[in-house]
């Protein structure tokens, strides 16, 4: 759907531009969130602070998998 496409868009756009995200899938409709990140550069906790700045505050997040893949 276009909110979903929305979403997904709004949500790469904002975490690539975080140092050490390296890649990252969006299931809107599961509510996964998988973050491929470069741990020497990004931790979890940086990653949860920008989504929650982008209105997806960890107790809307169903799943978050971060770390190398």
């Amino acid at each position: 759907s276009c909110c979903a496409t929305t979403a997904e868009a709004l949500l790469s756009s904002e975490l690539f531009l975080l140092p050490g995200v390296l890649d990252l899938s969006v299931d809107i409709e599961r509510g996964h969130i998988r973050v491929e990140t470069d741990p020497s550069r990004i931790d979890a906790e940086s990653v949860a602070d920008a989504l929650t700045e982008i209105g997806y505050p960890p107790e809307q997040r169903l799943g978050l998998t971060l770390g190398p893949s």
